[in-house]
């Protein structure tokens, strides 16, 4: 079968595009299209298991994460990151692992990310998962994220300015950040 097709199949019934939506049916694609290795199938099937709004699919978070790591291993940064996300926080029977979230908050941020930008300052300015706290460092990746618009980074750069925590303090910067979230409700 067409791969790209079974995947727009699994997606068009998990959100009931066209078609009845149908978790069931939306799995049977997706599985179809994953495993050929289709990565965006891969993710999305994590998806199926990992959200609680998905029934009758129950979650089954060590089955998510199964998944989002197939398609994560094929360098895929929405995986990468989700994965950062569950390690960081943990999930029912994943363990909260941060130096785990760590790693893949990184790949994900060199491939320019900016949620996973944003994560991995947050790593870097508290100290967590094995990395020694680094304010210089932690003001990199939020500059990398809020360059890409994220609200959150800019407002943490503002924040770093304003303390002078891995920068020179600076208010007029501080407040350029800041203004920049703001604009962004």
């Amino acid at each position: 079968g067409h791969v790209e097709a079974q995947c727009q199949l699994g997606f068009m019934y998990d959100e009931g595009i066209g078609v009845s939506q149908n978790y069931l049916e939306s799995v049977k694609w997706y599985r179809k299209a994953a495993d050929q290795g289709h990565v965006e199938a891969l993710y999305s099937l994590g998806w199926v298991y990992y959200d609680k709004y998905n029934k009758p699919v129950s979650p089954d978070y060590s089955e998510a994460v199964k998944w989002f790591r197939k398609a994560a291993d094929q360098g895929y940064v929405k995986a990468q990151t989700q994965l950062g996300y569950i390690y960081f926080h943990g999930e029912d029977c994943i363990p909260q692992d941060y130096s785990e979230s760590a790693k893949w908050y990184r790949k994900a941020a060199d491939q320019g990310h900016g949620e996973a930008q944003l994560h991995f300052g947050w790593i870097y300015e508290n100290g967590y998962g094995g990395f020694s706290q680094n304010y210089s460092d932690a003001a990199k990746w939020y500059r990398k994220a809020a360059e890409q618009g994220l609200s959150d980074a800019q407002y943490k750069l503002g924040e770093m300015y304003y303390y002078g925590r891995g920068v020179p303090q600076d208010y007029s910067e501080s407040a350029k950040w800041y203004h920049k979230a703001a604009d962004q409700g």
